[in-house]
């Protein structure tokens, strides 16, 4: 199990994303693949609940493709507790080969979610 906040998972879709592109023994892939379904669960609560969000705090514009939110209201602070709420996805961290190349974005964003072979923090 991995513990987390909602935020962390939000921050790291697009990484995790980019990681299940690249070629990678089938454990890893395996181990990615779990974790993408557990992410992908969670976000979807968290789109309904920041959809209910927007309905309770703003309107969709003419074009109904976005909700315009006044200042003034409390969704800043409902959304960011939304933000702050602890996870635990049904999931390993994955254990990514030394060899891999990856940016430093995407690690920074994958940090609670991956372990790198033979590196160990300091």
């Amino acid at each position: 199990m991995i513990k987390t906040k909602l935020r962390s998972i939000i921050n790291a879709r697009e990484a995790v994303q980019r990681l299940s592109r690249q070629t990678l023994p089938v454990t890893v892939s395996y181990r990615v693949t779990k974790l993408i379904n557990a992410m992908n669960a969670e976000l979807a609560v968290y789109e309904s609940e920041r959809i209910r969000l927007c309905e309770k705090y703003g309107r969709l514009n003419e074009s109904k493709t976005s909700y315009i939110i006044p200042e003034g209201t409390e969704f800043s602070t409902e959304h960011s507790s939304l933000l702050d709420f602890d996870v635990e996805l049904d999931a390993h961290k994955v254990k990514l080969p030394e060899t891999m190349t990856i940016t430093p974005a995407d690690l920074i964003c994958l940090d609670e979610f991956i372990e790198i072979e033979g590196v160990c923090d300091d």
